[in-house]
Protein backbone atom coordinates (compact mmCIF):
# COMPACT_ATOMS: atom_id res chain seq x y z
CA UNK A 1 0.00 0.00 0.00
CA UNK A 2 1.25 3.42 -1.33
CA UNK A 3 2.19 6.12 2.12
CA UNK A 4 -0.26 8.53 1.94
CA UNK A 5 1.90 11.34 1.12
CA UNK A 6 1.63 9.66 -1.72
CA UNK A 7 -1.27 9.36 -2.63
CA UNK A 8 -1.67 12.69 -2.35
CA UNK A 9 0.58 13.70 -4.52
CA UNK A 10 -1.35 11.20 -7.48
CA UNK A 11 -4.10 13.07 -6.35
CA UNK A 12 -2.56 16.45 -7.45
CA UNK A 13 -2.88 15.49 -10.88
CA UNK A 14 -6.77 16.02 -10.50
CA UNK A 15 -5.97 19.30 -12.17
CA UNK A 16 -5.99 19.45 -16.11
CA UNK A 17 -5.79 21.66 -18.88
CA UNK A 18 -9.85 21.46 -19.14
CA UNK A 19 -10.36 22.99 -15.62
CA UNK A 20 -7.04 23.20 -13.56
CA UNK A 21 -8.19 25.82 -10.89
CA UNK A 22 -9.64 23.08 -9.17
CA UNK A 23 -6.58 21.97 -6.95
CA UNK A 24 -6.54 24.80 -4.74
CA UNK A 25 -9.32 23.25 -3.22
CA UNK A 26 -7.63 20.79 -1.42
CA UNK A 27 -3.79 21.99 -1.79
CA UNK A 28 -3.44 25.68 -0.09
CA UNK A 29 -6.73 26.75 1.70
CA UNK A 30 -4.72 29.99 2.83
CA UNK A 31 -4.52 30.85 -0.91
CA UNK A 32 -8.44 30.96 -1.45
CA UNK A 33 -9.72 32.27 1.87
CA UNK A 34 -11.93 30.82 4.77
CA UNK A 35 -15.04 31.57 2.64
CA UNK A 36 -14.13 28.25 0.73
CA UNK A 37 -12.81 26.21 3.62
CA UNK A 38 -16.37 25.14 5.05
CA UNK A 39 -17.55 24.15 1.12
CA UNK A 40 -14.21 21.62 0.73
CA UNK A 41 -15.02 20.26 4.26
CA UNK A 42 -18.44 19.64 2.87
CA UNK A 43 -17.54 18.29 -0.45
CA UNK A 44 -15.18 15.43 1.18
CA UNK A 45 -18.44 13.53 3.07
CA UNK A 46 -20.09 13.92 -0.47
CA UNK A 47 -19.99 10.43 -1.97
CA UNK A 48 -18.77 11.30 -5.79
CA UNK A 49 -21.46 9.98 -8.15
CA UNK A 50 -19.71 8.31 -11.46
CA UNK A 51 -17.82 5.71 -12.36
CA UNK A 52 -15.34 7.80 -13.72
CA UNK A 53 -12.93 9.12 -13.31
CA UNK A 54 -11.11 5.75 -11.84
CA UNK A 55 -10.30 7.07 -8.12
CA UNK A 56 -12.81 9.73 -8.36
CA UNK A 57 -14.13 9.19 -5.04
CA UNK A 58 -10.63 9.07 -3.13
CA UNK A 59 -10.32 12.34 -4.85
CA UNK A 60 -13.18 13.62 -4.07
CA UNK A 61 -12.48 12.53 -0.01
CA UNK A 62 -9.29 14.57 -0.33
CA UNK A 63 -11.40 17.44 -1.18
CA UNK A 64 -10.95 18.08 -4.93
CA UNK A 65 -14.15 19.37 -6.23
CA UNK A 66 -13.91 17.43 -9.55
CA UNK A 67 -15.50 18.62 -12.81
CA UNK A 68 -18.39 16.52 -14.42
CA UNK A 69 -16.27 13.72 -15.78
CA UNK A 70 -17.05 14.05 -19.68
CA UNK A 71 -17.07 16.86 -22.18
CA UNK A 72 -17.52 18.12 -25.75
CA UNK A 73 -15.83 20.89 -27.12
CA UNK A 74 -16.55 23.15 -30.23
CA UNK A 75 -12.93 25.10 -31.45
CA UNK A 76 -11.57 27.20 -33.44
CA UNK A 77 -7.94 27.75 -34.82
CA UNK A 78 -6.39 30.21 -36.56
CA UNK A 79 -2.91 29.52 -37.90
CA UNK A 80 0.03 31.41 -39.63
CA UNK A 81 3.61 29.69 -40.42
CA UNK A 82 6.35 29.05 -42.58
CA UNK A 83 7.02 25.85 -44.35
CA UNK A 84 10.21 24.41 -45.45
CA UNK A 85 10.03 21.64 -47.82
CA UNK A 86 12.74 18.50 -48.53
CA UNK A 87 13.11 15.40 -50.59
CA UNK A 88 11.09 17.34 -53.13
CA UNK A 89 10.94 14.97 -56.20
CA UNK A 90 9.48 15.07 -59.96
CA UNK A 91 8.59 13.56 -62.79
CA UNK A 92 6.30 14.44 -65.71
CA UNK A 93 4.71 10.95 -66.44
CA UNK A 94 3.39 8.24 -64.19
CA UNK A 95 5.98 5.48 -66.01
CA UNK A 96 9.17 7.74 -65.99
CA UNK A 97 10.32 7.51 -62.59
CA UNK A 98 11.23 10.65 -60.37
CA UNK A 99 13.99 12.73 -60.18
CA UNK A 100 15.16 14.64 -56.51
CA UNK A 101 15.74 18.22 -57.31
CA UNK A 102 16.70 19.05 -53.26
CA UNK A 103 20.05 20.70 -55.03
CA UNK A 104 18.77 22.18 -57.63
CA UNK A 105 15.87 24.54 -56.57
CA UNK A 106 15.37 26.62 -53.71
CA UNK A 107 12.24 28.53 -51.84
CA UNK A 108 12.48 32.36 -50.78
CA UNK A 109 9.27 31.52 -49.02
CA UNK A 110 7.16 29.13 -48.39
CA UNK A 111 3.65 30.66 -45.79
CA UNK A 112 0.54 28.75 -44.86
CA UNK A 113 -2.43 30.50 -43.85
CA UNK A 114 -5.06 27.83 -41.56
CA UNK A 115 -8.65 27.87 -40.25
CA UNK A 116 -9.52 24.63 -38.58
CA UNK A 117 -12.59 24.06 -36.81
CA UNK A 118 -12.46 20.90 -34.34
CA UNK A 119 -15.50 18.87 -32.33
CA UNK A 120 -13.61 17.18 -29.72
CA UNK A 121 -15.68 14.78 -27.21
CA UNK A 122 -13.36 13.93 -24.10
CA UNK A 123 -13.03 11.99 -20.93
CA UNK A 124 -11.35 11.76 -17.24
CA UNK A 125 -9.88 8.36 -17.25
CA UNK A 126 -7.76 9.21 -13.76
CA UNK A 127 -7.86 12.40 -11.89
CA UNK A 128 -4.71 13.25 -13.46
CA UNK A 129 -5.50 12.01 -16.80
CA UNK A 130 -7.91 13.57 -19.93
CA UNK A 131 -8.26 11.53 -23.57
CA UNK A 132 -9.97 12.87 -26.21
CA UNK A 133 -10.81 12.05 -30.09
CA UNK A 134 -11.18 15.01 -32.97
CA UNK A 135 -12.77 15.58 -35.96
CA UNK A 136 -12.27 18.97 -38.11
CA UNK A 137 -12.66 20.83 -41.29
CA UNK A 138 -10.08 22.68 -42.05
CA UNK A 139 -9.61 25.33 -45.08
CA UNK A 140 -5.92 26.42 -46.00
CA UNK A 141 -4.49 29.26 -47.81
CA UNK A 142 -0.21 28.61 -49.38
CA UNK A 143 1.77 31.39 -50.84
CA UNK A 144 5.45 30.60 -52.10
CA UNK A 145 8.27 32.57 -53.96
CA UNK A 146 10.47 29.84 -55.90
CA UNK A 147 14.28 31.62 -56.26
CA UNK A 148 16.09 28.74 -58.28
CA UNK A 149 16.03 27.68 -61.00
CA UNK A 150 13.95 30.83 -61.64
CA UNK A 151 12.24 33.88 -60.08
CA UNK A 152 8.54 33.49 -59.58
CA UNK A 153 5.81 34.04 -56.96
CA UNK A 154 3.83 30.70 -57.26
CA UNK A 155 -0.06 31.85 -57.82
CA UNK A 156 -2.05 31.39 -54.13
CA UNK A 157 -3.23 27.28 -53.71
CA UNK A 158 -6.71 27.00 -51.89
CA UNK A 159 -7.49 23.55 -50.54
CA UNK A 160 -10.03 22.68 -47.95
CA UNK A 161 -10.42 19.40 -46.24
CA UNK A 162 -11.07 16.65 -42.89
CA UNK A 163 -8.91 15.42 -40.31
CA UNK A 164 -9.13 13.37 -37.26
CA UNK A 165 -7.34 12.00 -34.42
CA UNK A 166 -6.99 11.67 -30.83
CA UNK A 167 -4.77 12.83 -27.97
CA UNK A 168 -4.27 13.16 -24.13
CA UNK A 169 -3.16 15.66 -21.32
CA UNK A 170 -1.46 15.07 -17.90
CA UNK A 171 -1.68 17.65 -15.45
CA UNK A 172 0.22 18.37 -12.22
CA UNK A 173 -0.62 20.82 -9.81
CA UNK A 174 0.49 22.37 -6.55
CA UNK A 175 -1.39 25.40 -4.68
CA UNK A 176 -2.62 27.77 -7.21
CA UNK A 177 0.62 27.13 -9.48
CA UNK A 178 0.34 24.06 -12.25
CA UNK A 179 1.77 22.86 -15.30
CA UNK A 180 0.29 20.10 -17.85
CA UNK A 181 1.54 18.59 -21.15
CA UNK A 182 -0.58 17.76 -24.28
CA UNK A 183 -0.06 15.54 -26.89
CA UNK A 184 -1.51 15.25 -30.10
CA UNK A 185 -1.56 12.92 -33.25
CA UNK A 186 -3.63 14.02 -35.99
CA UNK A 187 -4.16 13.05 -39.73
CA UNK A 188 -5.53 15.55 -42.75
CA UNK A 189 -6.96 14.79 -45.90
CA UNK A 190 -6.75 17.98 -48.85
CA UNK A 191 -7.69 18.19 -51.94
CA UNK A 192 -5.06 17.62 -54.58
CA UNK A 193 -3.09 15.38 -52.18
CA UNK A 194 -2.92 11.81 -52.90
CA UNK A 195 -2.14 10.95 -49.26
CA UNK A 196 -3.35 12.26 -45.64
CA UNK A 197 -1.13 14.30 -44.23
CA UNK A 198 -0.05 12.83 -40.31
CA UNK A 199 0.91 15.72 -37.10
CA UNK A 200 1.47 15.51 -33.96
CA UNK A 201 1.61 18.80 -31.59
CA UNK A 202 3.18 18.65 -28.32
CA UNK A 203 2.47 21.16 -25.74
CA UNK A 204 3.64 21.85 -22.35
CA UNK A 205 1.71 24.86 -20.47
CA UNK A 206 2.25 26.29 -16.91
CA UNK A 207 -0.47 28.71 -15.23
CA UNK A 208 -2.09 29.75 -12.26
CA UNK A 209 -5.84 29.57 -11.39
CA UNK A 210 -7.78 31.80 -9.03
CA UNK A 211 -11.58 31.83 -7.96
CA UNK A 212 -14.37 34.96 -8.07
CA UNK A 213 -16.32 36.18 -5.55
CA UNK A 214 -18.81 33.36 -6.45
CA UNK A 215 -18.38 29.73 -6.22
CA UNK A 216 -18.50 27.93 -9.40
CA UNK A 217 -16.88 31.07 -11.35
CA UNK A 218 -13.16 31.03 -11.40
CA UNK A 219 -10.60 31.43 -14.01
CA UNK A 220 -6.98 30.58 -15.26
CA UNK A 221 -4.39 32.21 -17.24
CA UNK A 222 -0.78 30.39 -18.55
CA UNK A 223 2.46 30.73 -20.25
CA UNK A 224 4.12 27.60 -22.67
CA UNK A 225 5.27 26.07 -25.31
CA UNK A 226 3.79 24.21 -28.45
CA UNK A 227 5.52 21.45 -30.76
CA UNK A 228 4.09 21.33 -34.09
CA UNK A 229 5.81 18.27 -36.68
CA UNK A 230 4.36 16.45 -39.24
CA UNK A 231 5.77 13.08 -40.29
CA UNK A 232 5.58 10.90 -43.61
CA UNK A 233 5.74 12.38 -47.17
CA UNK A 234 2.86 13.97 -49.58
CA UNK A 235 2.05 13.77 -53.20
CA UNK A 236 0.06 15.62 -56.23
CA UNK A 237 0.44 16.64 -59.32
CA UNK A 238 0.45 20.08 -60.89
CA UNK A 239 0.27 21.83 -64.16
CA UNK A 240 3.24 24.02 -64.64
CA UNK A 241 2.14 26.30 -67.22
CA UNK A 242 0.17 27.77 -64.72
CA UNK A 243 3.51 29.47 -63.48
CA UNK A 244 4.14 31.40 -66.39
CA UNK A 245 2.70 35.01 -66.60
CA UNK A 246 1.72 36.88 -69.47
CA UNK A 247 4.22 39.74 -69.85
CA UNK A 248 6.21 38.63 -73.01
CA UNK A 249 9.46 40.56 -71.58
CA UNK A 250 9.03 38.41 -68.38
CA UNK A 251 8.92 35.14 -70.37
CA UNK A 252 12.32 35.66 -71.90
CA UNK A 253 13.46 36.18 -68.62
CA UNK A 254 12.28 33.36 -67.27
CA UNK A 255 13.30 31.03 -70.28
CA UNK A 256 17.22 32.62 -70.13
CA UNK A 257 17.05 31.20 -66.30
CA UNK A 258 16.19 28.29 -67.01
CA UNK A 259 19.05 27.97 -69.74
CA UNK A 260 21.13 29.08 -67.00
CA UNK A 261 19.99 26.69 -65.42
CA UNK A 262 20.47 23.48 -67.11
CA UNK A 263 24.02 24.91 -68.42
CA UNK A 264 24.53 24.78 -64.52
CA UNK A 265 23.33 21.29 -63.84
CA UNK A 266 25.25 20.21 -66.57
CA UNK A 267 28.50 21.89 -65.65
CA UNK A 268 28.78 21.03 -61.76
CA UNK A 269 26.86 18.15 -61.77
CA UNK A 270 28.43 16.46 -64.83
CA UNK A 271 30.72 13.68 -62.93
CA UNK A 272 26.93 13.04 -61.07
CA UNK A 273 25.02 12.83 -64.40
CA UNK A 274 27.57 10.34 -65.55
CA UNK A 275 27.23 7.94 -63.20
CA UNK A 276 25.14 4.71 -64.55
CA UNK A 277 22.70 4.97 -61.83
CA UNK A 278 22.55 8.83 -62.02
CA UNK A 279 21.71 9.24 -65.41
CA UNK A 280 17.66 8.62 -65.39
CA UNK A 281 17.42 11.24 -62.70
CA UNK A 282 19.24 13.86 -65.15
CA UNK A 283 17.29 12.43 -68.10
CA UNK A 284 14.18 13.85 -65.86
CA UNK A 285 14.83 17.06 -65.35
CA UNK A 286 16.45 17.51 -69.02
CA UNK A 287 13.36 16.84 -70.21
CA UNK A 288 11.39 18.54 -67.42
CA UNK A 289 13.35 21.71 -68.67
CA UNK A 290 12.94 21.20 -72.23
CA UNK A 291 9.06 21.18 -72.22
CA UNK A 292 9.06 23.38 -70.36
CA UNK A 293 10.97 25.91 -72.07
CA UNK A 294 8.83 24.73 -75.32
CA UNK A 295 5.86 25.60 -73.27
CA UNK A 296 7.58 29.44 -73.05
CA UNK A 297 8.39 29.56 -76.61
CA UNK A 298 4.48 28.67 -77.37
CA UNK A 299 3.25 31.71 -75.47
CA UNK A 300 5.99 33.84 -76.89
CA UNK A 301 4.66 33.01 -79.64
CA UNK A 302 0.77 33.72 -78.70
CA UNK A 303 0.04 30.22 -78.76
CA UNK A 304 -1.98 29.13 -75.96
CA UNK A 305 0.64 26.11 -74.17
CA UNK A 306 -0.49 22.45 -74.06
CA UNK A 307 -0.31 21.57 -69.99
CA UNK A 308 2.70 20.05 -68.62
CA UNK A 309 1.55 18.20 -66.21
CA UNK A 310 4.49 17.15 -63.87
CA UNK A 311 4.12 14.58 -60.41
CA UNK A 312 5.66 15.35 -57.51
CA UNK A 313 6.15 14.21 -53.67
CA UNK A 314 8.00 16.16 -50.92
CA UNK A 315 8.30 15.91 -47.10
CA UNK A 316 6.85 19.18 -45.69
CA UNK A 317 8.00 20.79 -42.47
CA UNK A 318 7.06 23.71 -40.09
CA UNK A 319 10.36 26.41 -40.82
CA UNK A 320 10.10 27.04 -36.44
CA UNK A 321 8.88 23.49 -34.86
CA UNK A 322 8.08 25.80 -31.80
CA UNK A 323 6.42 28.64 -30.57
CA UNK A 324 5.23 30.28 -27.52
CA UNK A 325 1.63 30.64 -26.18
CA UNK A 326 -0.25 32.78 -23.76
CA UNK A 327 -4.06 32.19 -22.93
CA UNK A 328 -6.98 32.29 -20.14
CA UNK A 329 -9.71 30.42 -19.64
CA UNK A 330 -12.81 31.66 -18.22
CA UNK A 331 -15.33 28.71 -16.03
CA UNK A 332 -18.63 30.46 -16.18
CA UNK A 333 -20.56 27.13 -14.42
CA UNK A 334 -19.33 23.70 -13.93
CA UNK A 335 -21.39 22.98 -17.12
CA UNK A 336 -19.58 25.74 -19.46
CA UNK A 337 -16.15 27.40 -20.32
CA UNK A 338 -14.61 29.42 -22.48
CA UNK A 339 -10.90 29.70 -23.58
CA UNK A 340 -8.43 32.06 -25.67
CA UNK A 341 -4.75 31.21 -26.90
CA UNK A 342 -2.45 33.30 -28.89
CA UNK A 343 0.99 31.94 -30.32
CA UNK A 344 3.81 33.91 -31.15
CA UNK A 345 7.61 34.08 -31.77
CA UNK A 346 7.96 31.62 -34.77
CA UNK A 347 4.42 30.80 -35.86
CA UNK A 348 1.30 32.80 -35.04
CA UNK A 349 -1.89 31.68 -33.51
CA UNK A 350 -4.99 32.13 -31.93
CA UNK A 351 -7.27 29.63 -30.81
CA UNK A 352 -11.09 30.00 -28.92
CA UNK A 353 -12.56 26.86 -27.16
CA UNK A 354 -15.85 26.24 -25.96
CA UNK A 355 -16.14 23.26 -23.35
CA UNK A 356 -19.65 21.60 -21.87
CA UNK A 357 -19.16 19.56 -19.23
CA UNK A 358 -22.09 16.93 -19.17
CA UNK A 359 -22.39 13.66 -16.85
CA UNK A 360 -21.44 10.44 -17.53
CA UNK A 361 -22.79 7.26 -15.84
CA UNK A 362 -23.78 7.04 -12.13
CA UNK A 363 -22.71 4.37 -9.99
CA UNK A 364 -26.36 4.03 -8.91
CA UNK A 365 -27.24 3.20 -12.79
CA UNK A 366 -25.07 0.95 -13.06
CA UNK A 367 -26.40 -0.48 -9.49
CA UNK A 368 -29.60 -0.95 -11.64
Amino acid sequence: MLPKIKIRYWLLFAIIIIHPQKVESQVSPKVIGERFRAYKDSIQHIDYAYILPIGGDKARKAGIDLQKPAGIMLGFLGQQQELTISNLEVGICYDCGMAEIDDFTEFEYIKTYNNVYTFRPDVWLFPFLNLYVQASKFYSRTRAKLSVPFEIVIPEVEKNGFGAGFGGVLAYGWGPIWATSNFNMAWSKAQGIDRPTQSIVNSIRLGTSFHTSKRNRSGSVWIGANYQNYLGSNSGSYDLTQLLPDEKPRLEEIKQQLVEWQNTISDKYEDYCNKPINKPQCAIIDQMIDEFKNRIDDKISGISPPELIINYGYKVSPKNNWNMVVGAQANISKTWQARFEGGFIGRKSFMFNLNYRLAFIRKRELEI
